[in-house]
Protein backbone atom coordinates (compact mmCIF):
# COMPACT_ATOMS: atom_id res chain seq x y z
CA UNK A 1 0.00 0.00 0.00
CA UNK A 2 1.27 3.43 -0.92
CA UNK A 3 1.18 6.61 1.12
CA UNK A 4 -1.51 9.06 0.04
CA UNK A 5 -0.07 12.46 -0.94
CA UNK A 6 -2.72 14.94 -2.08
CA UNK A 7 -1.95 18.60 -1.37
CA UNK A 8 -0.43 19.62 -4.70
CA UNK A 9 -2.74 17.30 -6.63
CA UNK A 10 -5.81 18.82 -5.06
CA UNK A 11 -4.56 22.32 -5.88
CA UNK A 12 -3.71 21.54 -9.49
CA UNK A 13 -6.65 19.37 -10.50
CA UNK A 14 -9.35 20.53 -8.14
CA UNK A 15 -9.79 16.96 -6.93
CA UNK A 16 -11.16 15.95 -3.58
CA UNK A 17 -8.99 14.12 -1.06
CA UNK A 18 -9.52 10.64 -2.43
CA UNK A 19 -9.62 11.30 -6.17
CA UNK A 20 -6.42 9.40 -6.93
CA UNK A 21 -6.84 6.43 -4.63
CA UNK A 22 -6.75 3.92 -7.48
CA UNK A 23 -3.01 4.03 -6.78
CA UNK A 24 -3.29 2.80 -3.21
CA UNK A 25 -5.84 0.04 -3.47
CA UNK A 26 -8.63 2.04 -1.91
CA UNK A 27 -11.61 3.79 -3.37
CA UNK A 28 -14.26 6.38 -2.64
CA UNK A 29 -17.96 6.11 -3.41
CA UNK A 30 -18.84 9.76 -3.94
CA UNK A 31 -22.53 9.48 -3.23
CA UNK A 32 -22.11 7.65 0.08
CA UNK A 33 -18.87 9.33 1.22
CA UNK A 34 -17.27 6.00 2.18
CA UNK A 35 -13.72 4.81 1.62
CA UNK A 36 -12.79 1.16 1.11
CA UNK A 37 -9.21 0.23 1.95
CA UNK A 38 -6.90 -2.65 2.82
CA UNK A 39 -5.40 -2.92 6.30
CA UNK A 40 -3.30 -5.46 8.20
CA UNK A 41 -4.48 -4.18 11.59
CA UNK A 42 -6.07 -7.57 12.28
CA UNK A 43 -2.79 -9.35 11.49
CA UNK A 44 -3.50 -10.08 7.83
CA UNK A 45 -4.68 -8.05 4.81
CA UNK A 46 -8.44 -7.47 5.06
CA UNK A 47 -10.91 -5.06 3.44
CA UNK A 48 -12.34 -2.24 5.55
CA UNK A 49 -14.70 0.68 4.99
CA UNK A 50 -14.78 3.99 6.83
CA UNK A 51 -16.41 7.37 6.49
CA UNK A 52 -14.58 9.91 4.32
CA UNK A 53 -13.46 11.79 7.46
CA UNK A 54 -11.68 8.64 8.69
CA UNK A 55 -14.23 7.77 11.37
CA UNK A 56 -16.16 4.54 11.95
CA UNK A 57 -13.82 1.98 10.32
CA UNK A 58 -15.49 -1.41 9.86
CA UNK A 59 -13.84 -4.68 8.85
CA UNK A 60 -15.73 -6.14 5.87
CA UNK A 61 -13.84 -9.34 5.01
CA UNK A 62 -12.64 -12.08 7.33
CA UNK A 63 -10.55 -14.64 5.49
CA UNK A 64 -7.36 -16.55 6.34
CA UNK A 65 -6.06 -15.55 2.91
CA UNK A 66 -4.98 -12.04 1.76
CA UNK A 67 -7.61 -9.61 0.46
CA UNK A 68 -6.57 -6.48 -1.42
CA UNK A 69 -7.35 -3.87 -4.09
CA UNK A 70 -10.89 -2.93 -2.98
CA UNK A 71 -13.10 -0.95 -5.35
CA UNK A 72 -16.36 0.54 -4.08
CA UNK A 73 -19.33 0.33 -6.38
CA UNK A 74 -21.01 3.61 -7.34
CA UNK A 75 -23.40 4.31 -4.50
CA UNK A 76 -21.20 2.46 -2.03
CA UNK A 77 -23.31 -0.64 -1.44
CA UNK A 78 -20.81 -3.24 -2.65
CA UNK A 79 -17.07 -3.76 -2.91
CA UNK A 80 -15.12 -5.66 -5.58
CA UNK A 81 -11.72 -6.87 -4.44
CA UNK A 82 -8.93 -9.35 -5.13
CA UNK A 83 -8.41 -12.36 -2.89
CA UNK A 84 -5.81 -15.11 -3.02
CA UNK A 85 -7.63 -18.18 -1.73
CA UNK A 86 -8.59 -21.71 -2.73
CA UNK A 87 -5.41 -22.03 -4.81
CA UNK A 88 -6.16 -19.06 -7.06
CA UNK A 89 -6.40 -15.28 -7.22
CA UNK A 90 -9.89 -14.08 -8.11
CA UNK A 91 -12.15 -11.04 -8.08
CA UNK A 92 -14.78 -11.20 -5.34
CA UNK A 93 -17.79 -9.02 -4.59
CA UNK A 94 -19.19 -8.37 -1.14
CA UNK A 95 -21.73 -6.06 0.47
CA UNK A 96 -20.22 -3.33 2.64
CA UNK A 97 -21.76 -4.99 5.71
CA UNK A 98 -19.78 -8.18 4.97
CA UNK A 99 -22.69 -10.25 3.63
CA UNK A 100 -23.20 -12.03 0.30
CA UNK A 101 -19.57 -12.58 -0.65
CA UNK A 102 -19.31 -14.01 -4.19
CA UNK A 103 -16.36 -15.20 -6.30
CA UNK A 104 -17.02 -13.43 -9.61
CA UNK A 105 -14.20 -14.82 -11.77
CA UNK A 106 -13.30 -18.28 -10.38
CA UNK A 107 -10.83 -19.11 -13.15
CA UNK A 108 -7.31 -20.48 -13.48
CA UNK A 109 -4.70 -17.72 -13.18
CA UNK A 110 -4.68 -14.38 -11.43
CA UNK A 111 -7.58 -11.92 -11.70
CA UNK A 112 -6.62 -8.55 -10.16
CA UNK A 113 -7.25 -4.78 -10.07
CA UNK A 114 -11.07 -4.57 -10.27
CA UNK A 115 -12.60 -1.25 -11.37
CA UNK A 116 -16.34 -0.51 -11.48
CA UNK A 117 -17.89 1.27 -14.42
CA UNK A 118 -19.54 4.57 -13.41
CA UNK A 119 -23.02 3.10 -13.81
CA UNK A 120 -22.13 0.08 -11.64
CA UNK A 121 -23.12 -2.42 -14.33
CA UNK A 122 -19.65 -3.68 -15.28
CA UNK A 123 -16.24 -4.35 -13.72
CA UNK A 124 -12.95 -4.06 -15.59
CA UNK A 125 -10.00 -6.07 -14.31
CA UNK A 126 -6.68 -7.64 -15.31
CA UNK A 127 -6.20 -11.38 -15.76
CA UNK A 128 -3.36 -13.67 -16.87
CA UNK A 129 -5.66 -16.62 -17.53
CA UNK A 130 -4.45 -16.68 -21.17
CA UNK A 131 -0.75 -16.48 -20.29
CA UNK A 132 -0.17 -12.72 -20.09
CA UNK A 133 -1.99 -10.00 -18.16
CA UNK A 134 -4.83 -8.64 -20.27
CA UNK A 135 -7.66 -6.20 -19.55
CA UNK A 136 -11.04 -7.88 -19.24
CA UNK A 137 -14.53 -6.62 -18.56
CA UNK A 138 -17.47 -8.48 -17.08
CA UNK A 139 -20.97 -7.78 -15.87
CA UNK A 140 -21.21 -6.95 -12.16
CA UNK A 141 -22.53 -10.45 -11.46
CA UNK A 142 -19.44 -12.06 -13.04
CA UNK A 143 -21.07 -13.05 -16.33
CA UNK A 144 -19.93 -12.16 -19.86
CA UNK A 145 -16.19 -12.02 -19.17
CA UNK A 146 -14.52 -10.54 -22.27
CA UNK A 147 -10.84 -10.02 -23.09
CA UNK A 148 -10.61 -6.42 -24.37
CA UNK A 149 -6.89 -6.17 -25.15
CA UNK A 150 -6.13 -9.72 -26.34
CA UNK A 151 -2.44 -9.24 -27.17
CA UNK A 152 -0.22 -12.05 -25.88
CA UNK A 153 3.06 -10.15 -26.29
CA UNK A 154 2.35 -7.55 -23.58
CA UNK A 155 1.06 -7.21 -20.03
CA UNK A 156 -1.94 -4.90 -19.57
CA UNK A 157 -2.91 -3.95 -16.03
CA UNK A 158 -4.59 -1.44 -13.68
CA UNK A 159 -7.62 -0.56 -15.83
CA UNK A 160 -9.68 2.45 -14.76
CA UNK A 161 -12.91 3.75 -16.30
CA UNK A 162 -13.36 7.29 -17.53
CA UNK A 163 -16.03 9.27 -15.64
CA UNK A 164 -18.54 8.90 -18.48
CA UNK A 165 -17.85 5.17 -18.86
CA UNK A 166 -16.86 5.44 -22.52
CA UNK A 167 -13.14 4.69 -22.13
CA UNK A 168 -10.65 2.73 -20.04
CA UNK A 169 -7.09 3.81 -19.22
CA UNK A 170 -4.46 1.18 -18.36
CA UNK A 171 -0.72 0.44 -18.24
CA UNK A 172 0.95 -1.71 -20.93
CA UNK A 173 4.37 -3.36 -20.58
CA UNK A 174 5.88 -5.34 -23.52
CA UNK A 175 6.87 -8.90 -22.68
CA UNK A 176 10.45 -9.27 -21.44
CA UNK A 177 11.05 -5.55 -20.90
CA UNK A 178 10.70 -2.95 -18.15
CA UNK A 179 9.18 -0.46 -20.61
CA UNK A 180 5.69 0.81 -19.82
CA UNK A 181 3.22 3.20 -21.39
CA UNK A 182 -0.24 4.53 -20.64
CA UNK A 183 -2.98 3.55 -23.08
CA UNK A 184 -6.64 4.34 -23.49
CA UNK A 185 -9.28 2.40 -25.38
CA UNK A 186 -13.01 2.49 -25.81
CA UNK A 187 -15.01 0.44 -23.33
CA UNK A 188 -15.48 -2.26 -25.98
CA UNK A 189 -11.71 -2.54 -26.61
CA UNK A 190 -11.65 -0.52 -29.82
CA UNK A 191 -9.63 2.62 -30.62
CA UNK A 192 -6.46 1.69 -28.71
CA UNK A 193 -4.22 4.76 -28.20
CA UNK A 194 -0.73 4.98 -26.68
CA UNK A 195 -0.78 8.30 -24.79
CA UNK A 196 2.84 8.38 -23.60
CA UNK A 197 4.75 6.35 -26.20
CA UNK A 198 8.12 6.73 -24.48
CA UNK A 199 8.59 3.51 -22.47
CA UNK A 200 10.87 4.18 -19.53
CA UNK A 201 11.96 7.80 -19.36
CA UNK A 202 15.09 9.39 -17.91
CA UNK A 203 14.80 12.23 -15.40
CA UNK A 204 17.84 13.57 -13.57
CA UNK A 205 19.83 10.54 -14.68
CA UNK A 206 17.31 8.02 -13.35
CA UNK A 207 15.01 5.71 -15.29
CA UNK A 208 11.28 5.91 -14.54
CA UNK A 209 8.40 3.60 -15.44
CA UNK A 210 4.65 4.15 -15.25
CA UNK A 211 2.83 2.42 -12.40
CA UNK A 212 -0.81 3.52 -12.43
CA UNK A 213 -3.17 6.02 -14.05
CA UNK A 214 -6.55 7.52 -13.18
CA UNK A 215 -8.91 10.07 -14.72
CA UNK A 216 -9.71 13.44 -13.23
CA UNK A 217 -13.37 13.70 -12.16
CA UNK A 218 -14.22 15.91 -15.16
CA UNK A 219 -12.53 13.50 -17.59
CA UNK A 220 -10.20 16.12 -19.10
CA UNK A 221 -6.92 14.93 -17.55
CA UNK A 222 -5.17 11.76 -16.44
CA UNK A 223 -2.97 11.56 -13.35
CA UNK A 224 -0.31 8.87 -13.18
CA UNK A 225 2.65 7.69 -11.15
CA UNK A 226 6.26 7.41 -12.29
CA UNK A 227 8.74 5.44 -10.22
CA UNK A 228 12.33 4.24 -10.44
CA UNK A 229 13.13 0.55 -10.16
CA UNK A 230 16.04 1.01 -7.74
CA UNK A 231 15.96 0.28 -4.03
CA UNK A 232 14.72 3.36 -2.21
CA UNK A 233 12.88 4.27 -5.37
CA UNK A 234 11.70 7.76 -6.16
CA UNK A 235 8.05 8.17 -7.05
CA UNK A 236 6.40 11.22 -8.55
CA UNK A 237 2.85 12.10 -9.55
CA UNK A 238 2.28 13.56 -13.00
CA UNK A 239 -0.78 14.78 -14.91
CA UNK A 240 -1.44 15.09 -18.62
CA UNK A 241 -4.28 15.91 -20.97
CA UNK A 242 -6.33 12.96 -22.20
CA UNK A 243 -4.48 13.07 -25.53
CA UNK A 244 -1.12 12.69 -23.76
CA UNK A 245 -0.11 16.35 -24.05
CA UNK A 246 0.83 18.96 -21.44
CA UNK A 247 2.58 16.62 -19.01
CA UNK A 248 3.33 18.19 -15.64
CA UNK A 249 5.23 16.77 -12.65
CA UNK A 250 3.18 17.74 -9.60
CA UNK A 251 5.56 16.52 -6.90
CA UNK A 252 9.07 16.57 -8.40
CA UNK A 253 11.23 16.17 -5.30
CA UNK A 254 14.43 14.17 -4.93
CA UNK A 255 14.20 13.41 -1.22
CA UNK A 256 10.61 12.19 -0.83
CA UNK A 257 8.88 9.11 -2.21
CA UNK A 258 5.49 10.47 -3.23
CA UNK A 259 2.66 8.30 -4.45
CA UNK A 260 -1.01 8.94 -4.71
Amino acid sequence: MFKLMTSSIRTFLGLNLIALTVFVGSSLAQSSAQIAFTSTRSGKPEIYVMKSDGSAPIQVTDSPDPNDAPALAPGGGQIAFTSRRDGGTDIYRINVDGTDEVNLTNTVGADIFPSWSPDGRKIAFSSDRDGELEVYVMDADGSNQINLTNDGDVSDFRPTWSPDGSQIVFIRTPEGTSESDIYTMNADGSNLVNLTNDGRISIDGRSFGKEAAVWSPDGTRIAYELRTAAEGSRRDIWVMDVDGGNRVNLTGTDSVRESA
